[in-house]
């Protein structure tokens, strides 16, 4: 299916065509013994759950379209972003089994496919898999260079003196996520690939909320 309004692909499980309601409200694909539905929970948001029927199901999948970088961060979060820059941000995972039990849980990426894992031992079926895409609004973007970005990564003392260093005086108030820039690996870096921190104001409180990425530079 195609979320329109930030022009992003996606294919659910490995169904090629996701039926759309009425409305346009939610979107629903049938696979076997795993159910997806997208629907949008609040603006700016996208909510992709997968309904799992069985203990031999699947792990649940999303595949976003060609050229799309997905970045797992240290909380479990997950950064979306393609050669254009920082698209969303995925939320940490949850799932839930049918008593109403929290089960573990944790996305693995493979290319620009992510997979949710949950761990269904002793689980009443069905399981619901509920990752939340956030499209978020008026921001403002960091961007390292080849040299800050390599420095960055190997302690949060190196990641907050460079932003310390930085003119634009919201800048310093970014070293809030530099224990998440610290967590991603220098194989992530290899090539000219540059680490950015994309920085969105009012949201999850008075810091707001901050997503790095790895962007082509």
């Amino acid at each position: 299916m195609s979320l329109d309004a930030v022009d992003l692909d996606v294919t659910l499980g490995v169904s090629s065509h996701a039926e759309n309601s009425p409305v346009d409200q939610y979107a629903v694909a049938v696979e076997e013994s795993v159910t997806y539905a997208v629907s949008l929970p609040e603006e700016g948001a996208t909510r992709f759950s997968a309904v799992i029927a069985e203990q031999s199901a699947q792990s649940p999948e999303w595949t976003f379209g060609s050229g799309t970088q997905l970045l797992l961060l240290d909380d479990g979060s997950v950064s979306v972003s393609d050669a254009r820059g920082f698209i969303a941000g995925i939320e940490s995972p949850w799932a839930v089994d049918a008593a109403g039990r929290s089960l573990d849980t944790h996305y693995e990426i493979s290319g620009s496919t992510l997979t949710q894992v949950v761990d269904t031992t002793g689980a009443t079926f069905p399981v619901v898999a509920d990752p939340t895409v956030q499209f978020f609004g008026p921001y403002i973007q960091v961007h390292l260079n080849k040299t800050e970005s390599r420095a960055a990564i190997t302690g949060y003392a190196a990641c907050a003196g460079i932003l310390s260093k930085s003119p634009v005086p919201f800048a310093k108030l970014l070293q809030v996520a530099c224990t998440t820039v610290t967590a991603i690996g220098a194989a992530q870096l290899v090539g000219n690939r540059c680490v950015s921190i994309h920085y969105v104001v009012g949201v999850g409180g008075p810091a707001g909320v901050w997503w790095p990425w790895v962007r082509d530079c």
